[in-house]
């Protein structure tokens, strides 16, 4: 038995046809084979036909922007120098990250430091005090030019002390 009306004179469809899924961008969804569209439906979808690889192509190019000046901002602002490290001068430098990179070749201890809008990053993996684990994020740091006693101002007042860095 076949499911055609010209093939069984009694055949007789159960349910309507369903709807096609229609999608802006994608031809509307017009694919019933009438050949009859609108000028007006035409026009709609020819908008988003046009405009959605000009939106693709900027949203990748603005991800692989970002990427790359990712890349360089870090090693840009990067201070690991212990000469460089004791002549700066620090007055109230909030830490605003602290992260630790240990692999099998070295061993790179990291502060994130400054004011807003203006931080370094400095790399403690010379230094042989501990410094870094005495140091939490939120913390205030005060140093004097030339020196290497750092003064480190909790953020609770519990625990205020003084800490003199020794580098290799």
């Amino acid at each position: 038995m076949s499911n055609t009306p010209q093939e069984n004179p009694y055949y007789r469809p159960v349910h309507r046809e369903r709807a096609k899924l229609k999608i802006p961008g994608f031809g509307g969804g017009s694919t019933s084979g009438s050949g009859k569209r609108t000028r007006e439906k035409r026009s709609d979808t020819d908008i988003y036909v046009k405009l959605l690889p000009l939106i693709i192509v900027a949203i990748v190019g603005y991800g692989i922007y970002d990427t790359l000046a990712a890349f360089k901002g870090k090693k840009r602002n990067l201070i690991d120098d212990p000469q460089t490290i004791q002549e700066m001068t620090w007055k109230q430098e909030k830490v605003f990250k602290k992260y630790a990179d240990l692999s099998p070749r070295s061993q790179h201890y990291y502060l994130v430091i400054g004011q807003e809008g203006h931080t370094k990053t400095i790399d403690f993996g010379r230094e042989k005090t501990e410094f870094w684990d005495k140091v939490d994020p939120f913390n205030h740091l005060t140093k004097a030019p030339g020196s290497l006693n750092v003064s480190i101002d909790a953020y609770d007042n519990s625990r205020d002390q003084v800490v003199t860095m020794k580098f290799e």
